[in-house]
């Protein structure tokens, strides 16, 4: 073997394999609703989560006012426990 070429460890001849996701169970009665929302909404909401008593929901600008006024009219939620708006002061525009 020259000084040029180099020795390369071997190669581990075991298969790596993905470790096992474990499915988080989603409750029935706040999913059934998140659904509905999600299917009435499909371009313009993107569902983060859904556990008990507490589902995230991420809402494009534009649909906020109709996606709160679905959840009011449609669904057993009695109020959103935060929104977060950005506004940028300087362009006065809703971010």
């Amino acid at each position: 073997m020259s000084t040029t070429e180099k020795e390369e460890p071997p190669k581990d001849t075991k298969k790596e394999t993905a470790p096992e996701k474990v499915e988080d169970t989603v409750p029935a009665f706040e999913k059934s609703y998140v659904d509905q929302i999600a299917n009435q909404f499909s371009d313009d909401v993107e569902v983060e989560y859904i556990q008990e008593n507490r589902t995230r929901l991420n809402v494009k600008k534009e649909k906020i006012i109709d996606v709160a006024k679905f959840i009011k009219d449609n669904t057993p939620f009695d109020h959103a426990e935060s929104v977060l708006v950005l506004i940028i002061l300087k362009t006065k525009r809703l971010v």
